[in-house]
């Protein structure tokens, strides 16, 4: 309807009473005239028929005719089939012009609707056809059938089926799927759908063209009228990654092996060790230093209860045991021992005593050699030995010592001793002079060099012939 020109509205009401007011208007004048009886009544129905003919032609014109139209047009706006402005037909009458105008603005609200649609449909394909995967919608009646409703276009690429091929016939997918795997998939579904929970689940298929492929496959039951069940999902091609895990899981099965037969041959190693550390008197041990005084056992010979009289799994399991049974009055000089040792990386060599049961006490020395590594932490190699016997000889060697001292300071006679050299011409070494030697001879009880000319006359005189 152009906007220059608007034609005038009438009521439909007004319309259809106007021409019945104008017949029976005409028929009471006729009748008040008297004319009834000089006209006829032929004329009066006569009058009554045109009368009706008229307004059925006007009906037509401005009723039936233009509502056919917004009849046709309303069919069209329906389907969505119309682009631009419609035909709308031109009416004078209020009533037919209001549904015009209505018509009007619902064609233009499904024209702004389907561009919408269109817009979404296109984001929507967009979003299907670059996803790695295949989208999908489902609904299942409670009667147990299943019906595909959408199925995106990388069906082709995963099931070697078009999407009208799977939605016609649902059951070439089902063929492609072991019997085993099957049952566990509908079991699953069902109880997904029961509980209302997301469903996921792993599955091989067979293509037509003989391929084994590994499929992932997700989706959310949604409730619908009649019992129905929606299913929104979706389905992954996870070949490669289980081909990987094929892969890393033979890795790991080979890794154990070797782990397995490593371990072995390690055990072996140490049973070695522990039979070659036994048959020497001595613990032998290796401990690694984390931190400043905080040490880890790593090995330790099995001579650690004869030695140490300690357990080889207490000291594994408190390596600070070691120190408590440690005199306490020993415990200063050897952590200045170890911290030098640990500071320098030179060999850790000290003895100390421990106490064992009983009260007594015994004698220990450890000669180890500190070995920094990568990670800041040292390992210590060394070997601890039982020296009490070698203490205990020193010391009564000492009193020996001391107790022949004491004699030969005590005698009032000159006691010397001589290294007599075996040659042809003898030449005499004091060595040691005892005290009243000393003091007769002037001399120093330490090594006092060679004898003099009369030294060795009075020593040694020549023989008479």
């Amino acid at each position: 309807m152009s906007s220059s020109y608007r034609p005038r509205q009438y009521s439909l009401w007004l319309l259809l009473t106007l021409p019945m007011l104008l017949a029976i208007a005409l028929g009471l004048g006729v009748l008040a005239a008297g004319g009834l009886l000089t006209v006829g009544w032929p004329w009066v129905v006569a009058l009554g028929v045109g009368t009706l003919v008229g307004q059925a032609g006007l009906m037509y014109r401005l009723v039936v005719a233009p509502m056919d139209k917004l009849q046709a047009v309303a069919q069209t706006v329906a389907v969505g089939q119309f682009a631009g402005d419609l035909a709308l037909p031109t009416t004078y009458l209020r009533e037919m012009n209001l549904l015009v105008v209505t018509l009007r603005q619902m064609a233009h609200r499904t024209q702004e609707t389907i561009a919408d649609l269109g817009e979404r449909e296109l984001l929507f394909r967009s979003l299907t056809e670059n996803m790695p995967g295949i989208a999908y919608q489902c609904l299942s009646y409670p009667e147990g059938r299943q019906q595909l409703t959408y199925v995106s276009w990388r069906c082709q690429e995963i099931f070697e089926l078009s999407a009208e091929q799977i939605m016609a016939q649902q059951s070439l997918i089902w063929e492609m799927i072991a019997p085993d795997d099957l049952e566990r998939i509908w079991n699953s579904q069902k109880a997904a759908a029961y509980a209302g929970s997301q469903w996921v689940e792993e599955f091989a298929i067979c293509t037509p063209s003989g391929q084994v492929k590994w499929l992932y496959a997700t989706a959310r039951p949604v409730p619908r009228a009649s019992g129905k069940i929606c299913w929104d999902g979706c389905i992954f091609d996870i070949t490669p990654r289980k081909k990987t895990e094929e892969l890393l899981s033979e890795y790991q099965q080979n890794l154990e092996r070797l782990v397995v037969a490593r371990s072995e041959a390690l055990a072996m190693s140490e049973s070695r060790l522990q039979k070659l550390a036994a048959s020497i008197p001595g613990v032998i041990y290796t401990a690694k230093e984390q931190s400043q005084g905080d040490f880890a056992i790593d090995f330790i010979s099995s001579q650690c209860e004869q030695v140490l009289g300690l357990g080889r799994d207490l000291i594994r399991q408190k390596p600070e045991s070691f120190f408590e049974q440690m005199h306490p009055s020993d415990r200063p000089s050897f952590y200045r021992a170890l911290t030098h040792s640990r500071l320098s990386l030179t060999e850790l060599n000290h003895e100390w005593r421990v106490m064992v049961s009983g009260g007594g006490v015994r004698w220990m020395q450890s000669r180890a050699q500190p070995e920094s590594l990568p990670d800041a932490s040292l390992t210590w190699y060394g070997a601890i030995f039982d020296v009490t016997d070698r203490k205990l000889t020193e010391a009564a060697l000492r009193e020996k010592e001391q107790f022949l001292r004491s004699i030969y300071e005590g005698v009032d006679l000159g006691i010397f001793v001589v290294d007599v050299g075996l040659t042809s011409d003898p030449d005499f070494m004091f060595l040691a002079l005892i005290r009243p030697t000393h003091d007769r001879w002037g001399r120093r009880v330490r090594r006092i060099g060679r004898a003099s000319t009369s030294m060795k006359s009075c020593l040694c005189p020549k023989p008479n012939v």
